[in-house]
Protein backbone atom coordinates (compact mmCIF):
# COMPACT_ATOMS: atom_id res chain seq x y z
CA UNK A 1 0.00 0.00 0.00
CA UNK A 2 0.85 3.27 -0.60
CA UNK A 3 1.51 6.16 1.61
CA UNK A 4 -1.06 8.45 0.15
CA UNK A 5 -3.89 4.85 0.98
CA UNK A 6 -3.04 4.74 4.45
CA UNK A 7 -3.76 8.68 5.09
CA UNK A 8 -6.42 8.08 3.18
CA UNK A 9 -7.65 4.57 4.85
CA UNK A 10 -7.08 6.71 8.34
CA UNK A 11 -8.71 9.81 7.81
CA UNK A 12 -12.03 7.61 6.75
CA UNK A 13 -11.61 5.78 9.97
CA UNK A 14 -11.30 8.70 12.02
CA UNK A 15 -14.00 10.11 10.67
CA UNK A 16 -16.06 7.35 11.23
CA UNK A 17 -15.21 7.57 14.40
CA UNK A 18 -16.19 10.52 14.91
CA UNK A 19 -19.28 10.02 13.39
CA UNK A 20 -19.64 6.87 15.81
CA UNK A 21 -18.47 9.32 19.08
CA UNK A 22 -21.26 12.04 17.99
CA UNK A 23 -23.90 9.42 17.61
CA UNK A 24 -22.98 7.35 20.79
CA UNK A 25 -23.69 11.24 22.95
CA UNK A 26 -26.59 11.61 21.14
CA UNK A 27 -27.93 8.32 22.56
CA UNK A 28 -26.51 9.34 25.96
CA UNK A 29 -28.28 12.74 26.21
CA UNK A 30 -31.41 10.93 24.94
CA UNK A 31 -31.03 8.89 28.13
CA UNK A 32 -30.28 10.90 30.54
CA UNK A 33 -33.20 13.15 29.04
CA UNK A 34 -35.72 10.32 29.70
CA UNK A 35 -34.01 9.56 32.96
CA UNK A 36 -34.73 12.90 33.74
CA UNK A 37 -38.17 12.37 33.00
CA UNK A 38 -38.65 9.38 34.56
CA UNK A 39 -36.97 10.86 37.84
CA UNK A 40 -39.67 13.73 37.41
CA UNK A 41 -42.50 11.70 37.66
CA UNK A 42 -41.36 9.94 41.08
CA UNK A 43 -40.58 13.27 42.38
CA UNK A 44 -44.55 14.36 41.88
CA UNK A 45 -45.62 11.57 44.65
CA UNK A 46 -45.76 13.06 48.24
CA UNK A 47 -45.82 10.74 51.35
CA UNK A 48 -48.48 12.81 53.89
CA UNK A 49 -46.48 11.60 57.44
CA UNK A 50 -49.44 13.45 59.46
CA UNK A 51 -52.28 11.10 60.68
CA UNK A 52 -50.30 8.05 60.16
CA UNK A 53 -48.16 5.80 62.03
CA UNK A 54 -44.43 4.88 61.81
CA UNK A 55 -43.91 2.29 58.85
CA UNK A 56 -40.32 0.99 60.49
CA UNK A 57 -41.44 0.65 63.72
CA UNK A 58 -42.86 -2.26 64.96
CA UNK A 59 -46.82 -2.60 65.91
CA UNK A 60 -46.54 -3.98 69.17
CA UNK A 61 -43.64 -2.71 71.68
CA UNK A 62 -43.49 -3.64 75.64
CA UNK A 63 -43.63 0.22 76.19
CA UNK A 64 -46.66 1.94 75.75
CA UNK A 65 -46.38 4.56 73.05
CA UNK A 66 -50.15 6.59 73.22
CA UNK A 67 -51.17 9.16 76.03
CA UNK A 68 -50.58 8.11 79.85
CA UNK A 69 -52.50 10.33 80.92
CA UNK A 70 -55.69 8.52 80.32
CA UNK A 71 -56.61 5.59 83.47
CA UNK A 72 -57.08 2.51 81.75
CA UNK A 73 -58.55 0.92 84.41
CA UNK A 74 -62.03 -0.28 83.22
CA UNK A 75 -65.37 1.25 84.68
CA UNK A 76 -68.53 -0.47 85.96
CA UNK A 77 -71.02 1.70 83.28
CA UNK A 78 -73.71 1.92 85.59
CA UNK A 79 -72.35 2.51 89.01
CA UNK A 80 -69.15 4.23 87.57
CA UNK A 81 -66.71 2.32 90.26
CA UNK A 82 -63.32 1.83 88.82
CA UNK A 83 -63.02 -2.17 88.42
CA UNK A 84 -59.76 -3.37 89.58
CA UNK A 85 -58.00 -6.74 91.07
CA UNK A 86 -60.11 -9.72 89.60
CA UNK A 87 -63.13 -7.57 89.26
CA UNK A 88 -61.80 -6.94 85.82
CA UNK A 89 -62.04 -9.79 84.32
CA UNK A 90 -65.59 -12.04 84.07
CA UNK A 91 -65.57 -15.98 84.81
CA UNK A 92 -65.52 -16.68 81.07
CA UNK A 93 -62.43 -15.29 80.64
CA UNK A 94 -60.14 -17.29 82.78
CA UNK A 95 -59.02 -20.34 82.56
CA UNK A 96 -59.59 -22.99 85.95
CA UNK A 97 -55.69 -24.05 85.87
CA UNK A 98 -55.35 -25.70 89.48
CA UNK A 99 -57.20 -26.39 93.07
CA UNK A 100 -55.23 -26.57 96.47
CA UNK A 101 -55.95 -27.22 100.17
CA UNK A 102 -54.16 -24.87 102.09
CA UNK A 103 -54.33 -25.49 106.00
CA UNK A 104 -58.28 -25.97 105.73
CA UNK A 105 -59.02 -23.69 103.34
CA UNK A 106 -59.42 -24.58 99.42
CA UNK A 107 -57.90 -22.31 97.20
CA UNK A 108 -57.70 -21.76 93.04
CA UNK A 109 -55.50 -20.57 90.31
CA UNK A 110 -56.67 -19.68 86.90
CA UNK A 111 -54.98 -17.75 84.42
CA UNK A 112 -55.70 -15.52 81.66
CA UNK A 113 -55.07 -15.39 78.16
CA UNK A 114 -51.79 -13.82 78.26
CA UNK A 115 -50.82 -16.85 80.70
CA UNK A 116 -50.73 -14.33 83.75
CA UNK A 117 -51.75 -16.70 86.67
CA UNK A 118 -54.68 -15.36 89.21
CA UNK A 119 -55.37 -16.68 93.05
CA UNK A 120 -59.27 -17.23 94.10
CA UNK A 121 -60.84 -17.83 97.11
CA UNK A 122 -63.93 -18.23 98.09
CA UNK A 123 -66.15 -14.74 98.95
CA UNK A 124 -63.54 -13.08 96.44
CA UNK A 125 -65.66 -10.75 93.79
CA UNK A 126 -64.95 -11.69 90.31
CA UNK A 127 -66.27 -9.72 87.22
CA UNK A 128 -68.81 -6.99 88.16
CA UNK A 129 -71.32 -9.11 89.41
CA UNK A 130 -70.23 -12.46 90.73
CA UNK A 131 -68.69 -13.58 93.84
CA UNK A 132 -67.34 -16.96 94.39
CA UNK A 133 -69.52 -19.71 96.74
CA UNK A 134 -67.60 -22.55 96.95
CA UNK A 135 -64.20 -24.06 95.62
CA UNK A 136 -64.88 -27.82 95.24
CA UNK A 137 -62.68 -30.54 94.43
CA UNK A 138 -61.99 -30.24 90.59
CA UNK A 139 -65.17 -26.36 90.55
CA UNK A 140 -65.21 -22.93 91.50
CA UNK A 141 -68.70 -21.84 91.62
CA UNK A 142 -69.72 -18.91 90.82
CA UNK A 143 -73.06 -16.35 91.61
CA UNK A 144 -73.68 -13.43 89.26
CA UNK A 145 -76.40 -11.03 90.57
CA UNK A 146 -78.12 -8.22 89.05
CA UNK A 147 -80.83 -5.99 88.24
CA UNK A 148 -81.87 -5.40 85.13
CA UNK A 149 -83.14 -2.01 83.29
CA UNK A 150 -86.44 -2.62 84.70
CA UNK A 151 -85.80 -3.40 87.96
CA UNK A 152 -85.97 -7.24 87.84
CA UNK A 153 -83.33 -9.34 89.98
CA UNK A 154 -81.63 -12.08 88.04
CA UNK A 155 -78.92 -14.38 89.31
CA UNK A 156 -76.94 -16.86 87.63
CA UNK A 157 -75.01 -19.89 88.64
CA UNK A 158 -71.53 -20.12 86.83
CA UNK A 159 -68.93 -23.18 86.82
CA UNK A 160 -65.61 -22.91 86.17
CA UNK A 161 -64.45 -27.06 85.77
CA UNK A 162 -61.08 -28.02 86.13
CA UNK A 163 -59.70 -29.16 82.44
CA UNK A 164 -57.96 -32.36 82.67
CA UNK A 165 -55.55 -34.07 80.07
CA UNK A 166 -57.17 -34.19 76.76
CA UNK A 167 -60.27 -32.70 77.56
CA UNK A 168 -60.64 -29.62 75.15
Amino acid sequence: MKLTEKKYLVAVFMLLGATLLHSLSWAAEDDTASKAEELREVDKFNYQFEDRPDPFLPFLSKTKTQNTDEDETPADPESGELLTGMRRFEPGQLKLVALLTIGNKKVAMAEDVTGKGYRLHENMHIGRYGIINRIRDEQVEITESYKTRTGRAITKEIVMRLKKDGDK
